[in-house]
């Protein structure tokens, strides 16, 4: 018998099943491989499959030592994937499609035990799949962060259903805080940030050490405890991995060096963390403080359970920024697991203001009410600025797989194809390989054009054009500032022995609102422009149009091959 509360917990999953889907349909619409770290996936999960299959297991730990990383379950991930359907985008959209709806879903289920709310969780399961950080990684097939958020959600709901039976079955509570360590350890071997969660479990420890000597609550503290051990448990697993399969240290790998636990570096990266909070982030802020000048001075009840639940999430959101603080740059697709905190709490805070726990909050009268309706306004701002990020992602990718296509279907047999752009570029060595693996261009040799040497008759030159690119938006591999230097480097270098074949540039109205601008001064005073891109003479409200797109110039003479390209524009 489906009873009224099952009934409001299966339509809590339909609306945020259905609000995951709306995000991810246009990227299914679309499904392009980008030029930046896209074809590594596809490409690294063959390479480990070979090595998996010529008698090499232990190749998914061995993988990126060079690189100072241990990320087995992430190529298993991929590997999985390409077994299924080879480098097939769709595929892997699909994929990241049904990771994030059954993300979403278990922080919707997470918040549900934890307050025997519906409201609360279908609040959080919606701010999950509406978090700025999920066009990034969604919307591109090669990040591990949604195989960690993934793993971690898991273990996180099986902790807090752990919680919830501890007073009463300890046998069911064990097997729970079991499934949610097995989880907790997919999360450390999915990427090395979920150390993170040594600083998480400990700050739920200390709270819940705390709470037990206010309230007698001893179970809670008993299955915290044991929870904070398994991470160290897991971490201890992780480093013993690194030191079996002789990967890199920090300091020395290729990636990982990229992390410096420096004074500067941690106080730089606290400021872009918070310009990046403001921008994505504005409703939890406002209703956190809100919260903090009405909801705390609330005693025993509900509001108390409340009081320590947004204290965990508190707990989740420092620990997780204080693991990215040393690392060289602050980007948003890293603030993903960020996300999973502050959906939670701003779930459990809105159900619990809509619901009038807190006496408090009425006596402030309008300064909370106008704060939170600022905060509901400041989330539409959000979620448009959002539609226009995926939407640049969408039109960027779909340039960068016409350009592709392009090369692969007029370039000459063991021809060239020189891309005008400075080293290092990512974008450069991505060409070659989509040129190989996907579209068995093998022959051809993908190099930059900035060299000095001759250029042989029948080479293509591809040069980027850009106009109007907003900040901050989704990562590109260069910038608007320099494209007129280049242009001016290939004329000179050319001259008339290069005929235009290929032209395309599409065209993205924006509508951008800066509303991490109050942040920006202190990041001025500090000399910061990563991150938040203070300081670059872009608009409060940017209504621009956005252009992108290729011109490829082929080398004469041609001898004998012509090419069949044409110069065009796609609106």
């Amino acid at each position: 018998m489906i009873t009224p509360s099952t009934k409001r917990s299966l339509l809590g999953c339909g609306l945020v099943a259905l609000a995951a889907t709306i995000v991810m349909l246009p990227r299914l619409a679309s499904p392009h491989f980008g030029l930046l770290d896209d074809g590594v996936l596809p490409i690294g999960a063959a390479a480990v499959l070979r090595q998996i299959t010529g008698q090499e297991p232990g190749a998914l730990f061995l993988f990126e030592r060079h690189l100072g990383l241990v990320r087995p379950v992430y190529w298993l991930w991929g590997g999985g994937q390409y077994l299924l359907w080879g480098a097939n985008p769709l595929g892997f959209f699909l994929m990241l499609y049904l990771n994030l709806v059954a993300t979403s879903l278990l922080v919707l289920g997470a918040v549900n035990a934890a307050t025997k709310d519906p409201r609360a969780g279908l609040l959080a399961g919606l701010a999950f799949v509406l978090s700025p950080p999920v066009v990034e990684n969604y919307y591109t097939a090669s990040k591990a962060e949604p195989v960690l958020v993934l793993c971690l959600a898991l273990s996180v709901f099986f902790l807090y259903r752990a919680i919830d039976v501890a007073d009463r079955d300890t046998r069911r509570s064990r097997r729970r805080l079991a499934a949610a360590a097995v989880f907790l350890l997919l999360g450390y071997l999915s990427k090395p940030t979920a150390h993170a969660m040594i600083l998480v479990s400990g700050l739920w420890t200390i709270s819940a050490w705390w709470r037990q000597g206010r309230s007698g609550n001893r179970q809670r503290f008993g299955v915290v405890r044991w929870y904070f051990i398994a991470n160290l448990a897991c971490a201890g697993t992780y480093w013993g991995a690194v030191a079996l399969s002789g990967t890199a240290g920090i300091a020395a790998g290729g990636y990982s060096s990229g992390y410096a636990l420096a004074p500067g570096t941690v106080l730089q990266g606290l400021l872009r963390h918070a310009a990046f909070y403001v921008r994505d982030f504005p409703l939890f802020l406002i209703l956190g403080g809100v919260w903090a000048a009405t909801a705390m001075r609330a005693r025993g009840g509900a509001p108390a359970s409340v009081r320590w639940l947004v204290v965990d999430c508190v707990s989740w959101i420092v620990g997780w920024t204080a693991i990215m603080l040393p690392w060289q740059s602050t980007l948003e697709y890293r603030l993903l697991p960020v996300s999973i905190g502050v959906s939670m709490a701003t779930g459990i805070l809105l159900s619990a203001f809509a619901g009038q726990e807190y006496p408090a909050a009425r006596r402030t009268g309008w300064v909370a009410k106008g704060a939170l309706i600022a905060g509901l306004g400041l989330t539409l701002v959000v979620l448009i600025n959002n539609v226009t990020n995926a939407r640049i992602q969408l039109t960027v990718d779909a340039a960068n797989r016409a350009l592709i296509d392009h090369l692969a279907s007029h370039a000459p047999p063991h021809g060239t194809v020189l891309v005008n752009l400075p080293e290092p570029s990512e974008y450069v060595w991505e060409v070659g390989q989509h040129l190989a693996a996907f579209r068995g261009r093998s022959d051809v040799t993908a190099d930059y054009f900035n060299g000095g040497g001759h250029i042989a008759p029948g080479t293509l030159v591809a040069t980027p054009l850009m106009r109007h690119q907003p900040f901050p938006t989704v990562r590109l591999d260069f910038y608007e500032s320099g494209v007129p230097e280049w242009s001016a480097r290939l004329s000179a270098r050319l001259g008339d022995r290069a005929t235009l074949v290929y032209r395309e540039v599409a065209r993205v109205p924006l509508l951008y609102v800066a509303i991490e601008e109050p942040v920006c001064p202190v990041l001025l005073a500090a000399d910061i422009q990563d991150g938040a891109y203070c300081g670059t003479g872009r608009p409060l409200i940017d209504r621009r149009v956005f252009e992108y797109g290729w011109e490829v110039y082929a080398v004469g003479p041609l001898r004998g091959w012509t090419p069949s390209g044409r110069a065009h524009d796609a609106e």
